[in-house]
């Protein structure tokens, strides 16, 4: 049969002789078929640096880990049952949940708990909600889960009520944002710019504005806009949106002020994320928390000067 002579190189020096030519050509060893010799070459070439593997996806997994948790939760294994009820005279639902995790993620929603540890039991009733909606909310808290876009978008308003009313922001600005980029029209822009209003979406309100302006002929039409002119500060801010312009910064602002005054909610709240501040309220608030932070860094920046100054002398 065929005669095999296998020879690896080291890491970094290898074979020098893989075999005499004597050895090779000795028909006792047959290395020759018919007075051919095959070589094969296994070739390994090392490019740039070694690749490294690392888990992937990890922090998905601990967030599905921690939902799966909610949605496998047991009377047995949970320490809180949430008596959830549409209706004052509905059906109730009772979701488990656990404590621990609600007071680390959930402080609006924690307070309901009442005080308590994890070994003892709570029943709380959740008037007035639906129950899906109220999974959630609680998806969002056990893992940061955002629905799916069909849902943001079909549940939109009440997706940012609820998590209004339990003080889940993270949930509510996906919502309005699904609101603010596809369910405008002539038809809704109104009731949405009360509805915004009310519930201090302010990326919401704007784009609601910004459409009220360019079909302004058709929406003062729809039976909603009656209600708009019931408020003297919408319809203020309507007029400011329409013909008011950009404003220009006063004299006494500073640069920065300027420029946040010129941002759009998306900017400021992008900004206030960057910098760990929170990212909801209306526009003036946005605005407001920014100026107080760069102003109250600039005073660190001049107290620190002063030290150095101190230190020097």
């Amino acid at each position: 049969g065929d005669r095999v002579m296998e020879h690896i190189f080291g890491i970094f020096y290898g074979y020098t002789e893989f075999g005499s030519r004597d050895k090779i050509l000795d028909p006792a060893n047959n290395y020759l078929i018919d007075g051919n010799m095959t070589i094969e070459i296994d070739l390994q070439i090392e490019v740039g640096d070694l690749p490294i593997w690392s888990p992937p996806k990890l922090i998905q997994k601990a967030s599905d880990d921690l939902v799966q948790l909610l949605e496998t939760a047991e009377a047995e294994t949970a320490d809180v049952h949430f008596e959830v009820q549409k209706k004052k005279r509905g059906k109730k639902t009772t979701i488990h949940a656990h404590r621990l995790i609600i007071d680390a993620r959930a402080p609006t929603l924690a307070a309901l708990l009442g005080e308590g540890d994890s070994s003892n039991t709570c029943v709380v009733p959740i008037q007035n909600t639906d129950p899906d909606l109220f999974q959630d909310v609680l998806r969002f808290v056990y893992g940061g889960r955002i629905p799916e876009e069909a849902r943001l978008k079909e549940h939109g308003r009440e997706l940012v009520d609820i998590s209004n009313r339990f003080g889940c922001m993270g949930l509510k600005h996906a919502a309005e944002a699904k609101l603010a980029s596809s369910a405008i029209d002539v038809g809704n822009c109104a009731e949405l710019i009360i509805f915004a209003d009310a519930k201090n979406c302010a990326m919401l309100k704007e784009v609601a504005m910004t459409f009220f302006v360019a079909n302004a002929s058709q929406i003062m039409q729809s039976e909603d806009f009656a209600k708009v002119k019931e408020s003297t500060d919408l319809m203020q801010e309507l007029m400011e949106a329409g013909f008011g312009g950009k404003k220009r910064a006063a004299s006494g602002d500073t640069p920065d002020e300027s420029a946040f005054k010129r941002m759009r909610v998306g900017a400021l709240r992008q900004n206030l994320d960057e910098k760990g501040l929170d990212p909801d309220g209306s526009r003036e608030v946005l605005i407001s928390r920014l100026e107080d932070f760069d102003t109250n860094n600039e005073d660190g920046d001049e107290d620190g000067d002063e030290d150095s100054d101190e230190n020097e002398e």
